[in-house]
């Protein structure tokens, strides 16, 4: 751990100590200066900033008053860092005005700006065209100040970690302290030393996180990227150089055949088997699949040319022998009378928001069992999955593209293999090594997977329409996909195929398992003990040997620090539940060894597993309180002067723009047209009990 020279303060003493320090700071070395676009004239003081406020909610009238404010600097060439806190919004702006006009441009970063940016953009000058949204009520960085040098920048979109989980990994000195926010404070409320030690913590340990982030990386201010994602973007487009770029570009898709990609795009393959839903099983195992988006990366085989249209394919033996040849299939196909070959069979596969003009479906938790007619765009490893679980009285094949499979490029390939020894070798060696490399290779789909024609965000700074998400027309989307193109070193194919794959792999195991499958989600598969137990162990180890093999052969393999040798995609046994309930996707409870645990969408695992109990009262109706998280209420006008104090209603305080942190609960629920494909007595008693109690308040 380093420990650092530091003065923390606040008044006039603190500020003129902050704002010497940024006086005397020196500009970002012109060495590294040079990694900046030829665009950016931004000249960087080479110094970190972190800043945060802490809040107080107004239940009475859902608003939030800032009640302290905290702001540090920590200069990279001598290790000093500056803290100083306020109670007034006026300070602040006192602060950022030296700085905005002190000729350098100063890093800012905020754990969650989204939050901190509605208050700001009430008491510091900016313009519209310098606040970047990536989506509504999501900002990566704005610009502020009259002569816009303060960039804040959203550490949180950065590093992809809470604050508390990001200041121990880095084992900063100043670690997040515990503190009780249902104390309503006012900014005239005197803190004790624990509470300014809390809100102090927060930015100083910010700036040594950033820092510490920063020297890992061999980053400077220029180089830092603004997303976790964008440490493995940098790495896979530095090796890409290596790969041929004519080749490369040669490969890239129209927009005829992006719009089939987004078509087919879809993630993981979240499951619940709806004959055991809502049901407490004994003894349910789980297998979990080792870096399942990798291994297919580095095993699995893509589109490795530019997709043609192939206007003589119009039937099912013509795609398989396309698929013969070595060919990747791109196609769009409507069913007619379509249902599943086997009824009780638990994971169907199509999905009805991937599908287009859809009738009579019957619909289990999002997913097609039969319909009268059914549209989707599809590639060949999607149509394998769809020929082993379903059958059709008719089917049109149209818009049929393909391209030559094969590997992904080399250099790409041995990013994968690089990431995965330095994950399995560093583990219990080297951790903060070990958990960059653990973000690294967790963050090779999402670059893979990123839509390269994103909607524009448009900010607007009027209190009706404060983030407008413009959707392109097609011309603009057309050149848009040509621009990104030019500069592209990954296939937007890639990412579908990666997911694509992904899913295959793990349809492998549930359909070992069979009739005893319970549950899946992306990478992970749960059935119950069954005398076909050992059957099904026994075939796991089988196809775990296909998987080991392809990992061998490509180089996916790599020895921890004991000596063993661990293998991309196969499957490794998790242990077994004691007990499992699942009321469908992203909604399951569990014991295991006598301690109960939850993962339920919306709902904090720790405070959610407390608040439940116990198995039994997981269904219908049930409502999290504690553990329902906050809701964000925005409030885009001024509210204006407001006495919150009813011990002191002399004293009234001047209500910002401000986001009110309201708590939320859960209800645990199910719709009627999935309680109609589970048909469960006890299901649908636990639904009437629960519109009666409704009805009664």
């Amino acid at each position: 751990m380093q420990h650092w020279r530091k003065y923390i303060g606040t008044g006039q003493k603190a500020v003129n100590e902050l704002t010497a320090l940024a006086n005397n700071a020196r500009a970002v070395p012109v060495s590294d200066r040079k990694n900046r676009r030829k665009s950016d004239e931004t000249i960087y003081s080479n110094v970190i900033c972190a800043f945060d406020i802490e809040t107080t909610r107004l239940e009475e009238i859902d608003q939030s008053i800032m009640y302290i404010w905290q702001f540090a600097m920590l200069d990279i060439e001598t290790g000093y860092i500056v803290c100083v806190y306020g109670r007034q919004w006026d300070e602040f702006t006192n602060l950022m005005r030296a700085l905005d006009t002190s000729g350098l441009t100063f890093m800012i970063f905020v754990h969650n700006l989204s939050y901190e940016f509605q208050w700001l953009r009430s008491v510091l000058p900016f313009q519209e065209e310098d606040v970047f949204p990536i989506k509504s009520r999501s900002i990566l960085k704005v610009i502020m100040g009259h002569e816009r040098h303060l960039e804040f920048r959203c550490s949180y979109h950065q590093t992809h970690k809470s604050l508390d989980k990001l200041l121990k990994d880095y084992d900063v000195e100043n670690k997040k302290l515990d503190y009780d926010y249902d104390i309503r404070r006012y900014p005239w409320t005197m803190l004790t030393k624990d509470e300014i030690d809390y809100c102090v913590n927060d930015v100083v340990g910010l700036v040594q996180a950033m820092y510490a982030r920063m020297q890992q990386g061999n980053d400077n201010l220029y180089t830092l990227p603004f997303t976790s994602t964008g440490y493995v973007r940098r790495l896979a487009r530095n090796a890409m150089k290596q790969y041929n770029f004519k080749t490369l570009h040669s490969m890239m898709c129209n927009y005829e055949v992006y719009e089939m990609l987004r078509e087919e795009f879809r993630g993981g393959d979240t499951h619940a088997n709806r004959y055991y839903v809502g049901q407490i099983l004994s003894n349910v195992h789980s297998y979990d699949r080792a870096s399942s988006y990798p291994d297919v990366m580095l095993n699995g085989r893509f589109p490795m040319s530019a997709f043609r249209r192939n206007y003589e394919v119009t039937t099912v033996s013509d795609i398989e022998r396309l698929k013969r040849y070595g060919q990747a299939v791109l196609f769009r196909a409507t069913f007619i009378n379509i249902e599943q070959k086997d009824v009780y069979y638990g994971c169907p596969y199509l999905s009805r928001d991937k599908g287009r003009d859809i009738q009579n479906p019957i619909i289990d938790n999002g997913r097609i069992l039969s319909a009268d007619s059914y549209t989707c765009t599809l590639n060949d490893v999607d149509f394998d999955i769809i020929q082993s679980e379903y059958v059709w009285e008719d089917i049109a094949i149209t818009d049929v593209y393909t391209a030559r499979y094969g590997f992904l490029p080399e250099p790409l390939r041995q990013v994968v293999r690089d990431l995965f020894v330095n994950k399995t070798s560093l583990k219990g060696v080297d951790e903060k090594e070990y958990m960059l490399s653990k973000e690294l290779i967790n963050a090779l789909y999402g670059m893979c997977a990123q839509n390269p024609v994103k909607p524009d965000i448009i900010f607007h700074n009027i209190p009706s329409d404060d983030f407008t998400c413009y959707e392109l027309q097609d011309g603009d989307k057309v050149a848009k996909l040509e621009q990104y193109n030019k500069k592209a070193f990954l296939l937007y194919a890639w990412g579908c195929w990666v997911t694509a794959l992904a899913r295959k792999r793990l349809k492998d195991c549930i359909n070992i398992v069979g009739d005893d499958f319970v549950y899946s989600d992306t990478d992970s598969v749960k059935f119950i003990e069954s005398p076909r137990f050992h059957a099904i162990e026994a075939q796991i180890s089988n196809l775990n040997k296909e998987l080991k093999a392809d990992s061998i052969q490509n180089g996916g393999q790599a020895q921890d620090r004991k000596g063993n040798t661990h293998y991309l995609g196969v499957y490794e046994y998790e242990g077994m539940y004691d007990r499992f309930i699942t009321l469908g996707a992203k909604k399951y409870a569990y014991e295991q060894d006598g301690k109960l645990a939850i993962t339920i969408a919306g709902v904090n695992k720790k405070l959610g597993a407390k608040e439940l109990g116990k198995l039994e009262n997981l269904k219908i109706g049930f409502t999290f309180r504690e553990a329902g998280g906050l809701e964000s209420v925005y409030n885009d006008t001024d509210f204006g002067w407001y006495a919150p104090d009813t011990e002191n209603v002399s004293r009234e305080t001047y209500i910002t723009r401000n986001v009110c942190l309201r708590p939320s609960t859960y209800t645990v629920g199910l719709t009627l047209e999935y309680l109609r494909v589970i048909d469960s007595p006890e299901l649908w008693k636990d639904f009437e009990e629960y519109l009666e109690k409704s009805v009664d308040k």
